[in-house]
């Protein structure tokens, strides 16, 4: 009776021991994912302004072509104009293509976050 209440508190001491690692290594994890959620929305809103950047001078740009080429060609401008309007319509066709192909392959969020517990499941496994 003495040697069983021995071994009890061990066992249960070891069940705490695990207990308290399980909860820690899930804590890692999970401070893991919020960190790498908040560089996500970092690099989201990045994007975003960059995006529109781009579009904004982009745009200007096309504007400021356009006008130039139809002034320098003045006696071809009805020509002129429907070239660029051809050539805008391919563009954007290309670009709605772009995204749709983008859309459709949009990686893997919280891959770290994932690697991590795929080796922490591997090791478990290893202790069995």
């Amino acid at each position: 009776m003495i040697q069983q209440m021995e071994t009890n508190p061990g066992i249960f001491s070891s069940f705490r021991r695990f207990g308290e690692t399980l909860i820690a290594i899930v804590h890692n994890r999970l401070e893991l994912a919020a960190i790498e959620l908040q560089e996500e929305k970092s690099r989201a809103i990045s994007m975003l302004i960059w995006a529109a950047v781009l579009i904004f001078f982009g745009f200007m740009t096309m504007v400021a072509l356009t006008f130039t080429a139809i002034c320098v060609f003045w006696d071809h401008r009805v020509i002129v104009a429907a070239s660029f309007a051809g050539f805008y319509l391919i563009a954007a066709v290309a670009a709605l293509l772009a995204v749709k192909k983008n859309l459709k392959d949009p990686g893997v969020p919280f891959a770290e976050t994932i690697a991590q517990f795929k080796k922490d499941r591997e090791w478990f496994q290893t202790l069995r």
